[in-house]
């Protein structure tokens, strides 16, 4: 397979677009299509490291770079082995459930620094800094609710590691199924980008990307502080005891001029009691501050499939380009022709997007789509917006269903994961008026809607919310419902993070003993009953969606 060394890059960065003549509307009004996608609300899957908002600003950006070579082939120049042009093919479904199994896995491996997969030449496991199909060092599985290493840190190739099927089996906890996976790691700076990421995987795994066989996918991004050895705990001498000084020092002062004699230590306590032991350097606190340490960076790019139908918008972003222009940018994939428009809606205004590439074979190449852009000119402050299209046969689409995509801009660049502007927020909407006059609903009328994962709404605090008719449309703010937490609330009986499970990882409370007016024994001369109640895990403490969830158990 050949490609243009580089390609991602510039065609992101493309100086000049064609503007293509869009056909009129039909005279009829365009009905409305909504697309479920885009909505990016808190993991609920699993808990621990790696359940964030999803998708992040920069996931989004490699898995849209991705599809745009995907949908654009003929453009990249993308063949095979033969020199044959490979066609354009759909865009693959981005699936936030993939997201979230591609950040544990991540977290797991720059954690235990295990990059393992396996060589089916040599037939061994090997260490990897980036390859296909990598295993966990740890067997994975579900404690309350929780996705966590059930067994010990091992080894690559060592017994206790987890096969990446039985992984994605234990993860696939969403519509679609994971059936492959690459992996990509970095030191560098760039390892934190999405245009670096795609760019790696496009350069090294695009086979990967152009399956005919695989309809979703996600890019996934974790990192971690680099800690050098001086930012480390030192090693145990002592066997099990602790080394200290004459002062009962447990470093020394690299600052003073007798450090060398006051560095020599006496272990006390484990099996090298009263022997002499040096003493370690203290750890600079500033220099070794996380938040000065540079980072590692782990990207996951999992594929596979999903019922779920091929988008006609299949994914929005705004990225900058190397001289300062803000860009939006989505990929249309229709299969009966070119949209009739594509805007993107802000607040002020509906702004025509043009289309990005020029096919070179259009005539007789598959219809796949293309990619489309609009050139913001806003300096600063948030700007919210959506995505609307008419499509050939004249229905509009809008992504996202419902809320809106943020771009955060500062002194006319564009600041990424900003919180004061979030990536996607249920509750803002810009004003549709711009866009033509449809009838979709009654002014006034409502709906219930849901923006939380499926699977979630009904189940502990999470409920449904109600959309309202404006002005002929559905308003895409679903008002009132609530969605998961990231995390339970320790102490609160409430499943916050709606996976079925009550306080799950919270200490276990003991309630004080009530005050039953006997200080010690009755007059028998036995002691006095125990009244003390203990409200513990138990077996019970699943939510089936109202009964409580403690085990309440009496002493004797």
């Amino acid at each position: 397979m050949r490609t243009r060394a580089g390609w991602i890059l510039a065609g992101l960065l493309l100086a000049s677009c064609t503007n293509a003549t869009q056909p009129d509307r039909p005279g009829d009004e365009p009905a409305t299509i909504k697309q479920s996608l885009g909505e990016a609300t808190i993991a609920y899957w699993f808990g621990g490291v790696g359940a964030e908002a999803m998708p992040a600003y920069e996931e989004r950006v490699a898995w849209h770079l991705i599809n745009q070579v995907r949908m654009n082939t003929d453009v990249f120049d993308v063949q095979d082995m033969d020199g044959n042009l490979i066609p354009p093919a759909p865009p693959l479904t981005q699936q936030t459930g993939m997201t979230e199994a591609g950040r544990w896995q991540g977290a797991q491996s720059l954690t235990n620094l295990c990059y393992c997969v396996y060589d089916s030449m040599s037939m061994s496991y090997q260490s990897a800094a980036a390859g296909s199909n990598p295993l966990s060092c740890c067997t994975g599985g579900f404690v309350n609710g929780t996705i966590r290493c059930v067994g010990p840190i091992v080894g690559c190739g060592d017994d206790g590691m987890m096969e990446s099927a039985d992984r994605w089996a234990l993860l696939n906890k969403g519509p679609g199924e994971i059936r492959s996976e690459i992996f990509w790691t970095s030191t560098e700076d760039e390892g934190a980008l999405g245009t670096a990421a795609a760019d790696w995987f496009l350069n090294n795994a695009l086979g990967a990307a152009l399956s005919s066989r695989d309809s979703a996918g996600a890019a996934a991004r974790t990192s971690t502080p680099i800690i050098p050895d001086a930012c480390k705990p030192p090693e145990d001498t002592c066997t099990g005891g602790s080394c200290k000084g004459p002062g009962g020092e447990t470093d020394c002062d690299p600052d003073d001029p007798e450090a060398p004699n006051e560095c020599i230590g006496q272990c006390q306590g484990g099996a090298m009691s009263g022997e002499f032991c040096t003493l370690p350097e203290p750890i600079d606190p500033v220099a070794c501050d996380p938040a000065n340490l540079p980072r590692g960076w782990y990207w996951s790019f999992l594929f596979g499939q999903t019922a779920d139908p091929v988008p006609v918008l299949s994914d929005v972003v705004h990225v900058q380009t190397d001289g300062g222009g803000k860009l939006v940018l989505t990929n249309y994939y229709d299969p009966t022709g070119d949209p009739q428009s594509i805007s993107v809606i802000t607040d002020s205004a509906c702004n025509a997007m043009t289309r990005t590439f020029v096919r070179p074979d259009e005539a007789i190449e598959p219809y796949a789509g293309n990619t489309y852009q609009w050139a913001a000119t806003a300096t600063n402050g948030c700007v919210r917006y959506v995505a609307q299209a008419i499509d050939a046969e004249g229905f509009e689409h809008i992504y996202p269903t419902f809320g809106s995509l943020g771009m955060q801009l500062q002194g006319g660049n564009i600041v990424p994961n900003d919180e004061t502007c979030p990536i996607w927020v249920g509750d803002a909407r810009p004003n549709p008026g711009c866009l033509p006059t449809v009838t979709e609903c009654s002014e006034g009328a409502t709906r219930l809607c849901y923006t939380g994962r499926p699977g979630t709404e009904d189940k502990g605090m999470c409920d449904a919310g109600m959309d309202t008719c404006r002005g002929g449309r559905w308003s895409g703010i679903c008002a009132g419902e609530v969605r998961p937490e990231g995390d339970d609330v320790c102490g609160d009986q409430t499943d916050n993070n709606c996976n079925g499970y009550v306080d799950e990882d919270c200490p276990v409370p003991v309630l004080p003993t009530p005050d039953t007016g006997m200080t010690g024994g009755d007059d028998s001369g036995n002691g006095g009953p125990d009244m003390g109640i203990v409200i513990g895990p138990g077996d019970d403490t699943k939510d089936e969606g109202g009964g409580c969830c403690a085990t309440v158990s009496r002493g004797t």
